[in-house]
């Protein structure tokens, strides 16, 4: 599996359903974890689910992926998809701004898109 392919796949879905500040961040080198994190800002439950919801859809028909674990999509700002090496992160301004994933994996190769778009 391509994730670095699945990330901007996911990263074009976040983007057509209007998240904000959309992140790669390539990890593979820091952590066993994951290769790949997407991050995104949505600005409602409806909007985390709708985003969610396409990725996961499109993975499975597209890709014939489904999420190892899912988490958060009745939380009121976070939701996580991981797909092993490419975990999806949708976040709410508040939660994006206290878990900071962004300075946590400092030492990643960051790609805001949609610069990532080929």
């Amino acid at each position: 599996m391509n994730f670095l392919s699945a990330s901007r796949k996911a990263a074009t879905i976040a983007e057509d359903k209007k998240a904000e500040d959309i992140v790669v961040l390539n990890i593979r080198q820091l952590t066993e974890v994951a290769d790949y994190l997407l991050v995104f800002t949505v600005n409602s439950a409806a909007q985390m689910n709708a985003v969610l919801d396409t990725i996961e859809k499109e993975f499975k028909s597209s890709l014939a992926l489904m999420p190892l674990h899912r988490d958060g999509r009745q939380s009121r700002s976070w939701a996580v998809l991981d797909y092993g090496g490419l975990v999806i992160h949708a976040m709410f301004p508040t939660a994006r701004d206290l878990y900071a994933l962004e300075k946590i994996w400092s030492g990643a190769r960051t790609t805001r898109f949609p610069a990532v778009r080929k």
